[in-house]
């Protein structure tokens, strides 16, 4: 349903090439407003102008210019702003062919926003056809509201370049300053017409011609933040359509998650097509077998899932048989729908106020049910046992005082994740400890000889698998459960001083060499050498 609404449309089409793109989302707005449509081109397409006019000319007047290439899509945009009658309307969109060419993963303001995405991310949140109804409405029951955009692409400027954009732009144009501003990153935006009037018959394009290697960016640079500034200085406020949307992405790009799921999480939010979120739904039922546990102190996010898991081992599996889909997976999945189904609808009939404390509630039960199993089970994993921490504070101390501590140590334990490990990891001290699996080092001896310099050995960290090397070897440190495993080297003797009931020491009688008995050599089993 078309609303009364008189709107100016100014579009820069620098890559012709995107017009269909451009075209779409105008077929948006014709839905629901009449609209003057200003193209600009920098070079003549008599077939791309044609359909320019054949698309839009019964919803409003259309005017096509040809102009010079100057100020990229700045300078077009003053061009048209200099000819119309900004009192003839009530909104003002101002878009161009956005395209970043220089990365695919660029971060822009902080959000992941490459290539393509990047112009999306601006027309969509403007120009989708879910968004301009919403906008329309915003603009006029909301007075204040100055200028509308793609929130996580607002730039906030509050350091010394205020004072350069006050002194060469803002005060000429009549402005008061601003201790900060922000600015739409991608000029593309719409903004209520008035607040323009201070720009319009300031510059023209000899303003922007590239006569040094300076005039150009700094004009151009200048005039784009500036449609920033002048929205504040004017006693205006920006405004953020879907702030949920918004933080969601600034979340992802935060965290660096898959570059894949942007764009996704950009169709579902800014797309009419909601039958997305069940499709999503169901697939991820398909794909989410649980979390996987790195380090305990990490995030605790779905940590509620394993407690599921724990304590309802039938909804999860069925013993040893492979199974397409966990039932336990369906069940949150269905929930977290249920959730974001309740918040869209929420957001649509609540007050932004309501909204807000809604879903901060909404938000907080969600980390309480992460963060309780999460602190039990962190808990579980870091207290250890007092006898092996005053053990390895005793091997601590030994090698202190006998100044040895840059010596090259090796930690064998049968997981580098026990109990015996976290230990060593916390209270001894050496300066030179590094992480390999036994049988890695097992490997490499025996394909050489029984003796081999410890120089010429390439090892795997137990980790992340990285080569490195090292010159020595001089002490061996094992757990109880895998002193075992020392009797395939040889020329170790044991330091029976601070060698106790769960912890040994052995010092290599030649630091450059490592020495294998053969007969032992098969009888090892797949432990972890931790040097």
């Amino acid at each position: 349903m078309k609303q009364d609404c008189k709107i100016c449309v100014i579009c820069h089409l620098y890559y012709q090439n995107l017009w269909p793109e451009i075209k779409n989302y105008l077929s948006n707005l014709t839905k629901f407003s009449n609209f003057d449509l200003y193209v600009t081109c920098n070079s003549s397409n008599q077939e791309l102008f044609d359909d320019i006019q054949n698309s839009f000319n019964t919803s409003g007047k259309v005017n096509i210019d040809i102009i010079e290439n100057l100020g990229a899509d700045i300078y077009p945009f003053i061009y048209e702003l200099n000819k119309i009658n900004l009192d003839d309307y009530d909104i003002l969109y101002k878009i161009h062919t956005k395209r970043n060419i220089t990365s695919r993963r660029e971060k822009i303001n902080k959000c992941l926003c490459g290539a393509n995405l990047w112009r999306d991310f601006l027309l969509n949140a403007i120009l989708s056809e879910n968004n301009i109804p919403i906008l329309i409405k915003k603009f006029k029951e909301n007075k204040k509201i100055g200028c509308i955009g793609f929130e996580p692409l607002l730039m906030k400027i509050s350091d010394n370049s205020i004072d350069f954009l006050y002194e060469k732009c803002a005060q000429n144009l009549g402005l008061k300053k601003l201790n900060n501003y922000k600015f739409y990153c991608g000029t593309i935006f719409a903004m209520r017409p008035k607040l323009l009037e201070c720009l319009q018959y300031k510059y023209n394009s000899s303003d922007f011609l590239n006569k040094d290697n300076h005039k150009f960016p700094t004009m151009c640079y200048l005039t784009e933040n500036i449609l920033g500034y002048l929205v504040e200085a004017q006693g205006y406020e920006f405004y953020d359509l879907h702030p949920i949307q918004s933080f969601i992405i600034k979340f992802f790009s935060l965290k660096s998650l898959s570059f894949f799921f942007i764009p996704i999480i950009n169709k579902f939010f800014f797309k009419k097509y909601t039958y997305l979120w069940i499709i999503f739904g169901v697939i991820c039922a398909f794909l989410y077998k649980g979390i996987t546990l790195g380090s305990t102190n990490e995030s605790y996010a779905l940590f509620f899932s394993k407690y599921l898991a724990d304590k309802f081992p039938a909804l999860c599996h069925e013993g040893d048989k492979t199974v397409v889909f966990y039932p336990y997976a369906v069940i949150i999945i269905v929930l977290l729908v249920f959730v974001f189904a309740l918040l869209h609808f929420f957001e649509k009939s609540f007050s932004e106020k309501k909204f807000l404390m809604l879903f901060s509630i909404i938000m907080i039960g969600v980390c309480v049910l992460n963060v309780i199993p999460g602190t039990v089970f962190f808990e579980r994993t870091y207290i250890v046992r007092e006898d092996l921490v005053k053990e390895m504070e005793e091997i601590n101390n030994y090698f202190r005082e006998n100044n040895i501590t840059d010596s090259r140590v090796a930690f064998v334990a049968v997981s580098p994740y026990d109990e015996y490990s976290r230990v060593y990891d916390t209270y001894f001290d050496g300066e030179n400890n590094y992480e390999i699996n036994n049988e890695n080092i097992v490997n490499i001896i025996a394909k050489t000889s029984g003796t081999t310099s410890v120089d010429k050995i390439t090892f795997n960290d137990i980790i992340d698998g990285k080569e490195y090397n090292i010159d020595r070897l001089d002490y061996i440190i094992c757990s109880s459960e895998s002193e075992e495993n020392i009797g395939i080297i040889q020329d170790f003797t044991k330091v029976e001083s601070i060698s106790k009931k769960n912890y040994s020491v052995y010092k290599n009688i030649n630091a450059y060499e490592i020495k294998v008995n053969r007969r032992l050599f098969f009888k090892l089993n797949a432990k972890s050498v931790c040097i």
